[in-house]
């Protein structure tokens, strides 16, 4: 049966999501709908963490359409309004608000940005532009294997618990509510067994660039599926750099093939074509060491 895409949104002009559901958010759906069954989405009681939700559109489309579904969490930064704009669409969605199994909780990725002895450092201005010239990317083949991520924990984790969540109605204690509080998330986010980590169009600047590998490192456990949804070439710098920092963080990236479309034509490196094509790709992210 067709996955039935009609949850709520309304999008407001912030900094932190763009304000708009975009296509790789789209594009990551359809894949998960349609390889769900392969990948193991389908099991009961599975845990699902969104990165950077946005206005929340893909999250509550898989909270909708995922019945036995376990947990989905969708995350966003509380700076520029982005957790509260999310709550608010989720409230806009009253049956899946009150079904138990989604839940927002902040997440500001400069927590993770500072951890890390061994990936790319952020410098002094991390929202500035990288030199085009100071970065290669390598593929995914041959993705070198450091050291991991200072911060990567231990392999031992609770099963997600949505009652004791920072975003969880009614939780009490030093987490309730989460604002105000990010060490709180950030060490809720941490304790739990993700099944998987999701996330489309999250790297558009060098914050984006460089912490999203660390958040993903840090919270990722060896039997959690990372699935990325990214539009090619569409920021060539922060897209050398996001690879490169992948490395630095021992993970490997591999474009998936996604049943619906035609294999692609490889695309050009980086910043050699003056007009790429910006094609959106599905990418599997794991340790190097599985690869």
């Amino acid at each position: 049966m067709d996955w039935v895409l009609d949850v709520t949104t309304e999008h407001a002009a912030l900094t932190t999501t763009g304000g708009r559901v975009w296509d790789a958010a789209r594009r990551l759906c359809s894949y998960l709908e349609e390889t769900g069954e392969a990948l193991g989405l389908l099991r009961p009681g599975v845990s699902v963490l969104e990165l950077g939700s946005g206005l929340g559109w893909l999250g509550m489309s898989l909270a909708r359409n995922l019945p036995d579904v376990g947990l989905v969490v969708m995350t966003e930064q509380e700076e520029g309004g982005g957790v509260d704009w999310l709550r608010h669409n989720l409230r806009l969605n009253t049956r899946l608000a009150s079904s138990g199994k989604l839940q927002v909780v902040p997440c500001d990725w400069l927590h993770y940005g500072q951890l890390g002895a061994q990936a790319g450092e952020l410098g002094d201005n991390p929202l500035g532009a990288p030199g085009a010239g100071e970065l290669q990317e390598e593929p995914a083949s041959r993705v070198p294997q450091p050291a991991p991520c200072q911060g990567a924990g231990s392999t031992d984790r609770a099963a997600v618990s949505p009652a004791h969540s920072p975003g969880a109605a009614g939780a009490a204690g030093e987490c309730s509510g989460g604002s105000g509080q990010p060490e709180c998330s950030a060490s809720w986010l941490a304790q739990q067994q993700w099944d998987f980590i999701i996330g489309s169009d999250l790297v558009y600047n060098t914050v984006g660039a460089v912490c999203l590998p660390r958040v993903m490192r840090a919270l990722a456990r060896p039997n959690t599926r990372i699935l990325y949804c990214h539009t090619k070439h569409r920021f060539d710098t922060y897209d050398i750099q996001f690879f490169e920092e992948l490395a630095a963080c021992g993970l490997a990236c591999s474009e998936v093939h996604e049943p619906s479309k035609a294999t692609p034509p490889p695309s050009p490196p980086p910043l050699t074509d003056l007009f790429p094509e910006m094609r959106i790709a599905v990418y599997s992210i794991q340790p190097s060491s599985h690869c």
